[in-house]
């Protein structure tokens, strides 16, 4: 997985809000106290999720980018903060950015249901999605502009590979 440079200013952390879905991440994590759990000690898969009431298999992937973008670090089973994300998404930071983040990522995308993902699960396959005339047409106009997705996306798919 790449790593990105660390944050070590507000312009670094800001810089994270203009890669593709990034600031939803970041949002989503601010949304269900991740940083903040965080923030009393390190804790393992099993501990976050159990204490923030969320699932497992969501929240690794979650993590994992993160991880790239060097806001959380992972040192055997435990994950903790970074110095970035002590400085700029605790809410008892001096430095919190949390509002300015917050104000990055008011798109409408795929990452907007991502806390409900975290805290309900993903919701089931339905295989006669693209069944419909329509969801034809989008794919195939899709294809013809390159194949669609986002930028950045294989990161976040590594992680969602393992559901």
């Amino acid at each position: 997985m790449t790593q990105l440079k660390t944050p070590v200013s507000s312009k670094g952390l800001f810089d994270l809000l203009y890669q593709s879905y990034v600031p939803r991440i970041i949002n989503a994590a601010i949304e269900i106290d991740l940083f903040q759990a965080l923030s009393k000690k390190g804790m393992t898969l099993v501990q976050l999720t159990k204490s923030l009431k969320i699932k497992a298999i969501i929240t690794h992937a979650l993590l994992d980018v993160l991880i790239a973008v060097n806001l959380v670090e992972k040192e055997g089973e435990v994950y903790s903060l970074t110095p970035a994300a002590r400085d700029f998404l605790l809410t008892e930071a001096k430095t919190n950015q949390i509002d300015a983040v917050k104000a990055y990522s008011g798109s409408s995308g795929p990452f907007d249901s991502l806390v409900q993902v975290l805290c309900k699960g993903p919701a089931p396959f339905n295989p006669n999605m693209w069944s419909s005339p329509k969801a034809v047409l989008d794919m195939e106009q899709q294809q013809k502009r390159g194949g669609g997705g986002y930028p950045g996306c294989p990161l976040l798919c590594q992680g969602l590979a393992r559901i």
